[in-house]
């Protein structure tokens, strides 16, 4: 998938997705889990702090 294709898919400009993947913005995560999914990417999101697995 290329950095438009992904863009397009994401609703975001693909000067954004660039400026995301050199870190030279910051990343909104509902914008980082539409990208991922759109990606096929399974996402689990753990806002705890705690960085082992659940329970």
């Amino acid at each position: 998938m290329t950095q438009a294709q992904l863009a397009k898919e994401v609703g975001i400009d693909r000067s954004y997705l660039a400026r995301l993947e050199t870190g030279a913005t910051a990343l909104v995560l509902e914008r980082a889990l539409r990208a991922l999914r759109r990606m096929g990417a399974t996402v689990t999101v753990n806002l705890d702090g705690d960085d082992g697995p659940p329970d």
